[in-house]
């Protein structure tokens, strides 16, 4: 990697008159008191090293062959460390000469700045956009790394590294990188160590590099690293960025900034598969910058396909936006702009429109989004996000439809309590709005299953029939009058008749509205009498009633209407309570409220998704 000696013969000169001149004046030293004995010895001492060693060996260097005996020779600047070298040289001053001893590898550990200026020079010109070698890889990380640990390193390297220098070596060496991932990832996208191995030596480059950009933003705040990053491939800018310790915000707005300009950049070679993006490298890096996925969220909320359809990726897609929207992470404000724009989009995937890059499952990705969110999605304005009846609609059939988004619906119960919200304890008001809105949300999730239990029936009964269709098709093979059919002959409807009152065949519509009626009232009243028990349980934990106070009566599931029943033998509880008018009203209220609420919303519900 170099093949030169570098030196400044006049130097060695210079350091030879310092010695002798030195050697005089240690001569003229002269003191006769005892007292000073032991200094003059010392002095005679470095006098005769100086006289004896140093000086005729700094003497013979002037005459030595690795001195006068060599052709001056030119650096070749062909490649990067190369012109490292030559720049070094020539900012020194430095005759130099051709080694004939060579070096396996120049040593980066140790940088001055003269070397470090050099460096940026050499990056900046030809020998920048030359394609390095592994080994010369190796060696930038190992000097980049040098300097970004030196604020005096860094103030000689950047301005002597210009913007050009930053464009072409970050565009060679991203281009590489992800050259290599794609090759790793193609068959069977599992990446082993001996291939993670292969980009190592270029992450560290980059990790030098952001070293760099970071220790001068702590001298210059008012220093833009995102004006390096103009001309870069978006790729190999998004491994520069995801070095800079960016804020959230910051960061979420250069990667809408390299995602949009990298929709627009052609494929960086001839591949039918493209492994990780700028878009995986970002959005990874925003999962890990707190308030970096909310802020990217808001800023592509009039195009969500920035979030979910520019990664190899697709579940971090998915990662980044349930982030960026979660309830803990997303103002209540944030959330009523955010939630409506990605479910029309997802709604839209979910159809014939559906983008090329969109890897995901749309009804999967709703449910996700709206988990938290189900109350104000599916309300109807005012309370609501300000979805139409339409829309509303179409966000519950696209779920419905979806056996595995309406399972992740039923799952999530700890992100959907996490949307409810948690009244005070000492206000009345707002514990009867909790109230409505639990009711609400459970009569929107009943619902929701109904008209999944209807369709399953409706789907089972179509496939019934077109069976009893196609077998009649079979009969007109077999030689019977035409007023024969397998649909009006004795025997065929008979077995049907058999066969669909032993169970074989899809259940009835009838009883399957039945049933699910039975269960929506069953869980209503469960919902309502837990509810009831809890006001019951405080009130006497608080002292409002005294203890051994007859507790509500017991809930009866066996019969056919439990919630009428239930509804009357608490009424009758209350009656014969003797309590007053205040804890009368508000226990009944508590029990009232969630089955009203959630008949009402039921209803309202039923109509709209026709179940």
């Amino acid at each position: 990697m170099s093949n030169y000696l570098g030196f400044d013969p006049t130097l060695v000169d210079l350091l030879r008159q310092a010695m002798s001149r030195g050697l005089d004046e240690l001569d003229s030293l002269r003191c006769t008191d005892h007292e000073a004995d032991a200094a003059m010895r010392t002095i005679a001492a470095a006098r005769s090293t100086l006289r004896d060693t140093w000086l005729p060996f700094t003497s013979s260097l002037l005459a030595c062959r690795a001195l006068v005996g060599y052709v001056p020779a030119t650096i070749d600047s062909g490649d990067v460390i190369n012109s490292w070298l030559g720049g070094v040289a020539a900012q020194r001053h430095w005759q130099v000469l051709t080694d004939p001893l060579g070096t396996d590898r120049m040593p980066a550990d140790e940088m001055s700045i003269e070397q470090a200026r050099s460096l940026g020079a050499a990056l900046s010109g030809p020998a920048g956009g030359e394609p390095m070698t592994a080994e010369e890889i190796e060696w930038l990380g190992m000097a980049v790394a040098k300097i970004g640990a030196s604020a005096d390193l860094v103030a000689a390297f950047l301005p002597a590294m210009t913007t050009t220098g930053w464009t072409a070596v970050c565009n060679q060496l991203g281009t590489a990188r992800q050259q290599l991932v794609t090759e790793a990832t193609m068959y069977g996208g599992e990446i082993t160590a001996t291939e993670a191995a292969g980009w190592a030596a270029i992450d560290t480059v980059f990790a030098g590099f952001g070293a760099i950009v970071v220790r001068d933003r702590s001298t210059h705040p008012e220093s833009d690293a995102s004006l390096l990053l103009d001309d870069m491939t978006a790729y190999s800018a998004a491994l520069l960025v995801q070095q800079l310790d960016l804020d959230g915000p910051a960061l979420a707005r250069v990667s809408r900034e390299l995602i949009e300009r990298e929709q627009l950049e052609p494929a960086p070679y001839d591949s039918v598969h493209l492994g990780p993006r700028a878009a995986d490298l970002l959005f990874d890096t925003m999962l890990a910058t707190g308030a970096a996925p909310t802020a990217y969220v808001m800023l592509t909320l009039d195009a969500p396909e920035l979030a979910y359809a520019v990664t190899d990726d697709q579940d971090l897609a998915d990662r980044l936006v349930l982030a960026g929207t979660d309830i803990a992470a997303m103002h209540p404000a944030e959330a009523s702009v955010a939630i409506p724009a990605l479910a029309r989009w997802l709604l839209k995937a979910s159809s014939d429109y559906r983008p090329i890059d969109y890897k995901g499952q749309p009804a999967v990705a709703l449910a996700q989004l709206i988990v938290p969110y189900l109350l104000p999605v599916l309300r109807s304005e005012p309370e609501g996000f300000g979805l139409s009846d339409a829309e509303r609609r179409r966000v519950q059939m696209v779920i419905i439809e979806d056996d595995d988004a309406l399972q992740l619906l039923f799952d999530e119960r700890d992100r959907i309590a996490a949307g409810l919200a948690i009244p005070s304890a000492s206000d009345a008001a707002s514990r009867i709005a909790a109230i409505r809105d639990v009711a609400q949300l459970l009569a929107f999730v009943d619902t929701m299953r109904r008209k999944r239990d209807v369709q399953r029936v409706e789907h089972a009964q179509a496939e019934w029939d077109l069976m009893w269709t196609l077998v009649s098709g079979l009969v007109g093979l077999i030689p019977l009058p035409a007023v024969v059919s397998a649909a009006s002959g004795v025997a065929t409807t008979g077995l049907r008749s058999v066969l669909e009152n032993a169970g074989v065949g899809p259940q009835s519509m009838d009883s399957v509205r039945s049933e699910t009626l039975q269960s929506f009232d069953t869980m209503t009243t469960i919902a309502s009498a837990i509810l009831l028990c809890s006001t019951f349980d405080g009130m006497v934990a608080t002292g409002q009633l005294a203890p051994g106070t007859k507790p509500p009566p017991l809930l009866d599931l066996s019969v056919d209407h439990p919630g009428s029943t239930y509804d009357h033998a608490v009424f009758t509880w209350l009656q014969g309570s003797g309590f007053d008018g205040g804890v009368f009203a508000e226990l009944w209220q508590s029990q009232q409220e969630i089955h009203n609420s959630h008949e009402t919303a039921s209803n309202e519900n039923c109509i709209l998704i026709d179940c």
